[in-house]
């Protein structure tokens, strides 16, 4: 009896140091939750007066890149993944505005037929000289066939640049994990490249001039994310959405 006893006694020691303990780590994390003051807890979290770099890569762009050439014929390009660069300020533990920019390049190739080249050539092009008449334009295809065949690759390439600023409102559920959505709203410059075979560099100008793409200029994302901190100065973090922009995240934080 005396050591069931003294065994039940420790038992219920141990239980009960336990369950006190629970009780104040409990009680801590609910007033850090609460109170934005400079805990330990807090130091995970988005706080007033701190500022937050990110550096991330997007993926999934839903925009469907059409180059027309020459207004002849089109091609879809397809968007690389981009890379992200935003500076967070936060203004209290629920709110932090900010400022973005971000990059991706748009490829696409296009091989077109004698058939399409007969429509883009016209009087103004000339594989030599000058072009008369129907003759002409036959002379300039059949120049150009007998200089590089059937196929003639044209690359187009198309890098965005967008700049803009960004408002997160922030909720804290457990501790390291910074939960949030946010809104992005920003405008996008783009620099664009053709890059033709040696047999049409000398009509590139001319024919690139009456070629299009369709590129937003006004960028929107409205994202979810979640941001796990590895220590008060380090997190990793990843974003979902919808816009007309990459909608998927992955990346790093910087708080200091």
């Amino acid at each position: 009896m005396k050591l069931k006893g003294i065994i039940f006694l420790l038992f219920n020691i141990v239980f009960f140091s336990v369950q006190a303990q629970v009780n104040i780590n409990g009680a801590k994390l609910l007033n850090a939750l609460s109170n934005p003051s400079d805990t330990v807890y807090n130091q995970q979290y988005n706080n007033s007066n701190t500022h937050y770099l990110n550096l991330s890569v997007g993926f999934f762009n839903p925009v469907d890149f059409a180059f027309s050439l020459a207004n002849v014929n089109s091609v879809s390009g397809s968007p690389s993944p981009s890379i992200n660069l935003d500076y967070n300020y936060g203004i209290n533990s629920n709110f932090s505005i900010g400022v973005f920019t971000n990059y991706y390049r748009v490829n696409a190739q296009y091989t077109p037929s004698l058939s399409e080249l007969e429509g883009i050539l016209d009087k103004s092009l000339a594989c030599t000289g000058e072009i008369d008449g129907l003759g002409g334009i036959l002379d300039a295809i059949n120049c150009i066939s007998d200089q590089v065949g059937e196929q003639i690759t044209i690359e187009e390439r198309l890098n965005v640049f967008t700049l803009g600023g960004k408002v997160s409102v922030h909720k804290r559920f457990i501790p390291k994990l910074d939960a949030y959505a946010a809104t992005y709203l920003g405008f996008s410059f783009n620099n664009r490249e053709s890059i033709v075979e040696g047999v049409l560099e000398e009509y590139a100008v001319e024919l690139f001039e009456r070629s299009s793409v369709e590129v937003p200029k006004f960028l929107y994302y409205i994202n979810g994310g979640i941001r796990y901190y590895l220590n008060s100065n380090i997190g990793i973090y990843g974003e979902l959405g919808y816009g007309n922009v990459h909608l998927a995240k992955l990346g790093f934080t910087y708080r200091f």
